[in-house]
């Protein structure tokens, strides 16, 4: 067995019934990287992606501005704006509402579903 970073060229030899092949379309060559584990015959036996990315969290609407969108949609134009300047093409963000789910998956944002993240320490 042996580990290495795929090529991008190979990333559609990412196994279908993994959560990373319906990630791959989303991923940057050059910028995120698709890590393998191969077996002696070159079969992909393991995989997981290293993804660059931006992370926005923690948005918040106070009680009395919840519902009609104003607030939320001029926090993601704002968001959007600052993350072109910084030359970010992607970012992460979770929702722990119902009305945050359905900005974010509304058609003028296009958020896509994520599979559950967690947040790991490398030091």
């Amino acid at each position: 067995m042996r580990a290495r970073v795929l090529h991008h060229d190979d990333w559609t030899r990412v196994p279908r019934d993994t959560e990373l092949s319906a990630l791959v379309p989303m991923l940057r060559p050059g910028m995120d990287e698709v890590h393998v584990v191969e077996n002696d015959d070159g079969e992909i036996v393991g995989c997981w992606a290293l993804i660059q990315a931006a992370h926005a969290e923690g948005i918040w609407t106070r009680e009395d501005h919840r519902g009609s969108g104003s607030v939320l949609f001029a926090l993601w134009r704002q968001m959007k704006q600052r993350a072109r300047a910084h030359g970010w093409t992607r970012l992460f963000t979770s929702a722990a509402s119902d009305d945050v789910r359905a900005l974010i998956t509304s058609d003028r944002v296009g958020g896509q579903p994520f599979p559950e993240s967690f947040s790991i320490g490398v030091d």
